[in-house]
């Protein structure tokens, strides 16, 4: 049996409402192809496995493996909480 996660702080994007403003920021952030991933296209992060670690819904991560591999499968996105 796994421990209960530890709340280690009350910073950042937390809240259910905050939440979800954010995720429509960045998915409008997506759909108007703002999100930086030429950045990491310019420098040679090409090819590979990913894992994005962060407060967001992993918008940045999911357009970088579109926009780099030649398919992504559904069945290997997954949510983490």
């Amino acid at each position: 049996m796994t421990k209960p996660r530890v709340k280690e702080t009350d910073e950042g994007i937390q809240g259910a409402f905050t939440v979800e403003i954010y995720d429509r920021f960045q998915r409008g952030m997506r759909d108007r192809g703002w999100i930086e991933t030429h950045a990491l296209i310019k420098s040679g992060i090409q090819q590979g496995h990913a894992l994005e670690v962060g407060p967001g819904p992993g918008y940045l991560g999911l357009e970088w493996l579109k926009n780099t591999q030649k398919q992504v499968s559904p069945a290997s996105i997954s949510v983490q909480i």
